[in-house]
């Protein structure tokens, strides 16, 4: 069947309603009575222009009393937007490269495959999406609603995908109650609203097997060049960084014992530590914080291995200044230089650096170890696999 416009499948009867293979050109309105309609192939005829198939009830569906009044079946799908009003759309094979907008719930059974699909909110709708175990759903984008995606993997593109809520689609008949939606999911890519929302969203997440934020645009990541005085005449926005500071502190924790990648873990692991930085109340812990910001939270290595150079560089200057021979060469300088960087723990033992005449230049090498230390166990944290 070629859909060039608008089509109404008005079937009342007991028995299902099957479509072969179906070809959507430009926009076009399907109307349902029937909620057995089953349609083997649904495909774009348009030769790349955008084709829409929007989903509608006909007036003796409307009449009946029912959640969900449009419903309908999809073995596969390519290159087609499809729109709902109160609709439901099941996709049992596949979908590539298909957009889903509106008031639309889709679902993918187990062991169902989708890439490229992107979810758009439209009439101020946002989609829902649910998967069954085994099913694998690869770059997502947009925005949706999450419902029971047990046993599925879902992977986001490189813009990730916004989770607005988490729960049964608006309008579906459910069970009630608590439920675990992600129990056993790999989900990656994702973004989730900030503040106590956003929290409350892990709370359904922490039951997945494996989670991985999307990393642009954390919260805390906009505080890295915003002293604490900033917030001074703005209690609103203190409150703010409250809210987002807890919710670091639990995406931090998932982060570790999901199995996040090291880039993803030491970017999460920072935010949380730079918001717990700008909202402490206590000067001691923010002096010490301000101290670990230098070395990176413990979290990136490289503010501790650029922190670990400073230091040489200062400890060579002082160890030159004071010598009686007065300042070396560019040679010497080179070699005085290293001596601090590398030799620690000669510094330390006494052995394997230049012996000096003051004891505080032995302590002071063995001060430049600190950052050093930190910057290769964030790194071994970077580049550790995934557990």
């Amino acid at each position: 069947m070629h859909l060039l416009g608008d089509i109404e499948i008005d079937y009342t009867a007991t028995g299902p309603v099957g479509i072969e293979a179906l070809t959507v050109s430009g926009v076009c309105n399907i109307a349902l009575a029937s909620n057995k309609v089953t349609i083997g192939e649904v495909g774009s005829g348009a030769g790349g222009a955008p084709s829409e198939l929007s989903l509608v009830a006909s007036e003796a569906s409307s009449s009946r009393s029912s959640n969900r009044s449009v419903s309908l079946t999809v073995g596969k799908a390519e290159e087609v937007t499809f729109v709902g009003t109160a609709a439901t759309l099941q996709v049992t094979k596949s979908a590539t490269q298909c957009v889903f907008a509106g008031d639309l719930a889709v679902a993918f059974p187990p062991r169902s495959v989708g890439d490229r699909l992107m979810f758009a909110e439209r009439g101020g709708n946002t989609p829902s999406l649910s998967a069954g175990h085994d099913s694998t759903l690869l770059q997502v984008s947009g925005q949706l609603q999450l419902g029971q995606v047990k046993g599925a993997h879902i992977a986001g593109a490189s813009e990730g995908f916004h989770i607005s809520r988490i729960g049964e689609p608006r309008g579906a008949v459910g069970s009630g109650g608590a439920k675990s939606f992600c129990e056993a999911a790999f989900i990656r890519g994702f973004k989730i609203p900030r503040g106590l929302v956003g929290r409350s969203h892990l709370n359904f997440l922490a039951d997945a097997h494996h989670l991985e934020p999307h990393i642009g645009n954390l919260p805390g990541w906009n505080y890295r060049w915003r002293p604490r005085s900033w917030f001074n005449g703005k209690p609103e926005d203190f409150e703010a960084a409250q809210r987002d500071a807890e919710l670091m502190r639990e995406m931090r924790r998932l982060a570790h014992e999901r199995g996040a990648s090291g880039g993803a873990r030491t970017k999460v692991g920072w935010c949380a530590q730079r918001l717990r930085h700008v909202t402490t109340s206590g000067w001691v812990e923010r002096s010490a914080l301000s101290g670990y910001r230098l070395l990176g939270y413990g979290e990136r290595p490289m503010p501790a291995f650029v922190t670990w150079l400073v230091a040489a560089v200062i400890v060579a200057a002082l160890t030159m200044a004071g010598d009686a021979c007065g300042w070396p060469g560019i040679g010497g300088v080179l070699v005085e230089v290293f001596h601090a960087a590398f030799g620690p723990v000669g510094a330390i033992t006494r052995s394997g650096a230049p012996a000096a005449d003051k004891e505080w230049v032995y302590v002071a090498r063995a001060g430049v170890a600190i950052p050093l230390i930190v910057g290769a166990l964030s790194l071994r944290n970077y580049v550790r696999a995934s557990e």
